[in-house]
């Protein structure tokens, strides 16, 4: 079986005359001309892009559209109004922060100078204090309680008003009851380092003795700065410790009397 074959030829081979370019070719089969292959005389279509021109990051300094030329283009004129408006803005924070400083220190000042005169007052004032005074009998053989009120402060108490209350008991635990002020009676002024002795009613010799005797009252005075003091006082005295005295009497020495545990305070 006999194949057809196709040769390609040039045209300026195959074809002597005519219009023919170089690279013109023929396709024959069986010697006879089939087909050409020739490349076409296509017209050139010039196309004008208008594309802007790149932006060029790193721009020159001064070089036309450059940030440098958009930094001279503005408007670096002062206003005035705006820097003045800051400074007066900067300078009232600074008095407002430099008074309320001072404000503060005032305030720490009146504070200190309050605890001064607080200590002051606390070191100066008058205290008067209760001490036992003993036990004795009148001769009327009745037993009398003593106390003695003394100026231990540094200023002299003055208006000093005092009362003294005397009741046996054998109860250890004895609370004395509430002491009304107009039973209080004046004793004056009390210089600083004085002392005076005052006394109680008398009471009848319990029969049989009791175990305790109890002394208990209130001072109340000026203190050298107008302000009215208390001191409310209680002491207790043992009877066992009692001393025979001449037609029946007896004494019982204030080294005997203690402090109680209840009904000592003072303001």
């Amino acid at each position: 079986m006999e194949k057809d074959y196709l040769i390609l030829k040039r045209a300026s081979a195959s074809r002597p005359s005519g219009e023919w370019q170089h690279d013109d070719f023929d396709v024959l089969a069986n010697g006879a001309v089939v087909g050409r292959i020739f490349k076409a005389n296509a017209r050139r279509v010039d196309v004008d892009l208008h594309l802007p021109a790149p932006r060029r990051s790193h721009a020159h300094p001064r070089h036309p559209g450059s940030a440098w030329e958009e930094v001279d283009g503005m408007d670096w004129s002062l206003d005035w109004s705006t820097v003045f408006a800051g400074l007066l803005v900067v300078v009232t924070f600074g008095l407002y922060w430099v008074a309320r400083q001072q404000t503060e220190l005032t305030r720490q000042q009146l504070q200190l100078a309050r605890q001064q005169m607080h200590d002051t007052r606390v070191l100066q004032r008058a205290y008067v204090g209760a001490l036992p005074g003993g036990v004795s009998t009148t001769t009327h053989g009745e037993l009398l309680a003593h106390v003695e009120l003394k100026n231990v402060g540094h200023l002299p108490a003055s208006q000093v008003r005092s009362v003294l209350k005397f009741t046996p008991s054998d109860d250890g635990a004895w609370s004395p009851p509430n002491v009304d002020d107009k039973d209080l009676r004046p004793a004056g002024v009390l210089p600083v380092g004085m002392s005076v002795t005052t006394g109680s009613h008398g009471i009848g010799v319990p029969q049989p003795w009791t175990k305790y005797l109890y002394a208990w009252g209130r001072i109340t005075y000026l203190d050298g700065f107008g302000k009215e003091r208390r001191t409310n006082f209680c002491h207790r005295y043992n009877t066992e410790p009692r001393e025979p005295q001449t037609g029946g009497r007896v004494r019982i020495a204030k080294e005997y009397g203690r402090h109680h545990e209840y009904g000592n305070d003072a303001n």
